[in-house]
């Protein structure tokens, strides 16, 4: 079988013309210090990248690192039936999806070295949503005052997404909840981009359980307090 030899590819034109010498992209091996090695059978890194610069890394501990060959492991827990895999920036860990064989932090999410924000974990049959709510993170702790007044400002509403007509929902206007509990909402009333697309808001209704739980309490501390006055009455 013959196969015909290629001596030139030109791709493009003029000065933007790339041709056969030209390199889009590079496959290297390297070994833990990132250098690169010519034995495929040494213990070593797979990385993507061009024009020199790492854009993807698969290492030796089982990770797979997007813009990174740290060989630091994401995870400092020993225990792994797979491995990690890391999206990360060159020094930043964004976050971690950790496969192993017990139910906690199958994925934490951080914002720098030692910054952790939560986790989404296993617990008991179903899966547990976690943000940061540690004491030893807190300071000016005090309880959530005239909590009635405040819930009485929330607008809850009935509604369906443009996108879904025939679907009717119960939620809130993130704008008009945001005036109320603004951390329960994400970005700003009729935000654009650069180019003029909205961004739109999102809503965290777990925000909200401190507020209503506050509430509440409030409520029935008064229902108590006029049962007990009742009683007084009707034994009077």
């Amino acid at each position: 079988v013959y196969y015909p030899v290629v001596t030139s590819v030109d791709i493009g034109s003029g000065a933007d013309q790339l041709s056969l010498n030209h390199m889009l992209g590079d496959m290297a091996f390297q070994n833990a210090s990132g250098i690169n090695v010519d034995s495929v059978f040494a213990p070593t890194n797979l990385a993507f990248g061009s024009n020199g610069s790492i854009g993807m890394s698969l290492l030796s501990t089982k990770e797979l690192r997007i813009g990174s060959t740290d060989q630091t492991t994401i995870s400092a827990d020993a225990v792994h039936t797979i491995g990690d895999v890391g999206l990360a920036t060159v020094q930043t860990n964004l976050a971690r999806l950790v496969i192993q064989d017990r139910s906690d932090k199958l994925i934490s999410f951080k914002n720098g070295p030692g910054t952790h924000f939560g986790t989404v974990a296993v617990s008991g049959a179903g899966v547990s949503y976690g943000s940061n709510s540690d004491y030893r993170l807190k300071e000016n702790v005090e309880s959530i005052g005239q909590p009635l007044d405040k819930l009485s400002l929330l607008k809850p509403c009935q509604y369906n997404f443009i996108a879904i007509p025939g679907q009717r929902v119960d939620g809130f206007l993130a704008h008009e909840l945001q005036e109320v509990v603004p951390s329960a909402v994400s970005g700003e009333k009729d935000a654009v981009d650069e180019h003029g697309n909205p961004e739109y808001q999102t809503v965290d209704a777990s925000k909200l359980v401190p507020l209503l739980t506050a509430a509440l309490q409030e409520a029935v501390g008064r229902i108590e307090t006029l049962e007990a006055e009742v009683a007084a009455l009707k034994a009077a």
